[in-house]
């Protein structure tokens, strides 16, 4: 200390001042808020964490995108930093009243700023707006397929659209489509979870995923149209997109005088068909289960392999489902048929009745004991406890009409339904589900790839001897199929020399699938028949042969289920059969060794010329041989067919 006098003063060394440790609590103090801040950002706790990137990160990404935008787009800079400023003026005025429906007040100073701001936002809005329509192409989704789901599936709800535009939408140019089809494709059809407030309503705020900022685009475009631009909104919406999937690209001002000012609807689609397991679910199956509700009588009328046998299975099981009990029978009914018990509600299906491509050959006596139980079913239908479901084929039925007396079930055109007539888009389903059983093994298919662009001139070829769906049924469990046109005019004439050549090239295997022609259905675990080691092979045939179908030369021609294994359809056995028969070693060992009923269905007198093309011809000779047969002659007296004409005239009198 210096004393003056009688006064101290204090040193400069012994200075107490208090601005160091204030300065030292400041520091302490923020370093403090720092850590707490960062740790309420972390956290969101109290909402902090929105509010800072909301009001500080976006703002500054903001201002930095901008400035990336300004350096890479020369045309909209030169709207806002060229000419005078009275020029710049009516630029940004004329946009701004393009898609805000006002003139803005434009000055200097802060309304020009703001104004500035909102044409920014324009623009990105209308570059989320563009990039929009390539969302279909940057998804991860088969564009090929959803530009045949469309062109294909989609018809109907695509109807309002011009021949360009629907040109567009098949060659999947979504850019020169109108935004409301392009946002309709892109939340129906790209695999996009719906959003939290569906596609047609604005999301809220706090509704961040991917799915609501598309549908937030929608929104902040139609607002926009409405004069009401949210330019914090679409920053934060951009720069989501942008996370999402890149670089997102830069309109112009061509871009943006181009495009309509028109608000963006959306619609749910709605397929034009619609497949329940793996049923389509055609115009056709709807027709028989309003017939069974109306009427309680349906019968299903077409071609071979129009679909009759599927859609009535499909129908048992929903009958089933509703707790009805189901009798199902094949070719013939008979009158126990039709016992219920009290409170029990049946449905009775015949497939294929009176037989399949060649019908069964029935005695006038047994047709009328049929007439008579059909008509007996059609009067228990109308208490609606029994209902009465049929399958016939459409030459049985001219035959039956032609030639016979037939019951008011199947005269009565009010219960059928004709199965042959499909529309495209029911054929396209079923080119897909078809796909997907007959290519479940080979996922890399040539096949699967296959344009159905490219299958329906096929199609075209059919001239109605077989149906459609069997076409597409057999093109895909063999594609060989496919790339012959032949086959659809006539599969069995294309079928024939296929099972020749396999006999020259794989004896066994065709004979493997013979010997389940003759029995018709094999029982797994049981033995062979004895005679199966008469059939010329080099090495006798082995019951795990027959029941081994994984071999691709024949896995296409038979059908394994749990018990049994048979050929898989009746086309197949029809040219099968002809390939046999074409030898006389092939045909003693059919007319020795196959089922007398088999026979009797697909073999008529060669003088007979009905169904040229799916029956086998017989001579006198050769039906001979078939007298020696147990039940041949009761077969025969017991039906109306044929063959009666080569027997004895003794013969034909009943015992």
């Amino acid at each position: 200390m210096t004393k003056v006098g009688t006064e101290t003063l204090p040193s400069r060394d012994d200075d107490s001042s208090p601005v160091v440790p204030v300065i030292i609590t400041l520091l302490v103090l923020l370093v403090i808020v720092a850590v707490i801040v960062f740790i309420l950002y972390k956290s969101n706790m109290f909402g902090v964490g929105d509010w800072i990137d909301k009001h500080i990160i976006n703002r500054s990404r903001g201002n930095r995108e901008e400035q990336e935008m300004e350096g890479e787009r020369k045309p909209l800079a030169q709207v806002q930093g060229t000419g005078t400023p009275q020029q710049r003026k009516r630029d940004v005025k004329a946009v701004m009243h393009l898609y805000c429906g006002t003139d803005l007040f434009l000055s200097t100073g802060g309304a020009e700023k703001e104004s500035d701001k909102k044409l920014r936002a324009v623009k990105k809005l209308h570059s989320l707006f563009l990039f929009m329509k390539e969302i279909p192409k940057k998804c991860d989704i088969n564009i090929d397929k959803l530009v045949l789901d469309i062109r294909f599936l989609y018809e109907k709800s695509f109807a309002d659209l011009d021949e360009d535009q629907l040109q567009s939408l098949r060659n999947g140019e979504f850019q020169t489509l109108p935004s409301s089809t392009v946002y309709t494709i892109v939340t129906n059809l790209c695999n996009f979870e719906k959003p939290t407030r569906g596609w047609d309503n604005p999301p809220l705020t706090n509704d961040t995923k991917l799915n609501d900022y598309i549908a937030r685009i929608r929104s902040l475009w139609n607002d926009m149209c409405d004069g009401n631009i949210d330019v914090e909104m679409i920053e934060i919406t951009h720069q989501k997109m942008r996370d999402s999937f890149g670089e997102v690209c830069v309109a112009d001002e061509e871009d943006i005088s181009r495009e309509k000012k028109e608000k963006i609807i959306w619609k749910q689609l709605k397929p034009d068909c619609e497949v329940d397991g793996e049923v389509v679910l055609t115009e056709k199956v709807k027709e028989i289960l309003e017939k069974l509700t109306d009427e309680g009588v349906a019968v299903c009328n077409g071609v071979i392999g129009s679909g009759k046998s599927m859609a009535m299975k499909y129908i048992a099981e929903k009958y089933i489902k509703d707790g009805w009990k189901v009798v199902w029978r094949e070719k013939s009914l008979c009158s126990t048929d039709i016992e219920v018990n009290q409170d029990e509600k049946l449905l009775l299906c015949c497939d294929n009745m009176f037989g399949g491509v060649l019908y069964e050959c029935l005695a006038s006596k047994e047709l009328e004991n049929i007439k008579g139980l059909l008509d007996n079913i059609l009067q228990s239908s109308k208490t609606g406890e029994v209902k009465l479901l049929l399958s016939v084929q459409s030459h049985v039925l001219k035959e039956l009409n032609k030639e016979r007396c037939v019951s008011t079930v199947l005269g009565n055109f009010n219960y059928r339904v004709d199965m042959d007539k499909l529309t495209t888009v029911e054929l396209y389903l079923i080119f897909k589900e078809t796909i997907k059983k007959g290519c479940k093994s080979h996922p890399k298919c040539w096949y699967t790839k296959t344009d159905f662009s490219n299958v329906q001139p096929l199609l075209k070829n059919n001239v109605g001897l077989v149906g459609n769906p069997f076409l597409l049924w057999a093109f895909a469990m063999n594609h060989a199929f496919f790339t012959d046109k032949k086959f659809p005019e006539n599969p069995v004439k294309v079928l024939v020399p296929t099972f020749d050549r396999l006999k020259t090239e794989e004896p066994k295997s065709f004979y493997i699938l013979t010997y389940l022609l003759f029995v018709n259905k094999h029982q797994k675990g049981t033995a062979l028949k004895k005679w199966a080691q008469e059939l010329p092979t080099c090495t006798s045939i082995e019951r795990e042969e027959v029941e081994e179908i994984g071999a691709d030369t024949i896995a296409s021609y038979l059908h394994s289920e749990k018990d049994t294994i048979r050929i898989s359809h009746e086309i197949f056995q029809i040219a099968l059969f002809q390939s046999v028969s074409k030898t006389r070693d092939g045909l003693d060992l059919m007319l020795k060794f196959c089922e007398l009923e088999s026979i009797l269905s697909i073999c008529r007198p060669d003088l007979e010329d009905a169904f040229e093309d799916f029956s086998v011809k017989l001579k006198e000779k050769d039906v001979k041989i078939l007298e020696s047969r147990d039940r041949y002659r009761d077969l025969i007296l017991k039906s109306n067919h044929p063959f009666q004409g080569f027997l004895k005239p003794e013969e034909t009198l009943s015992d």
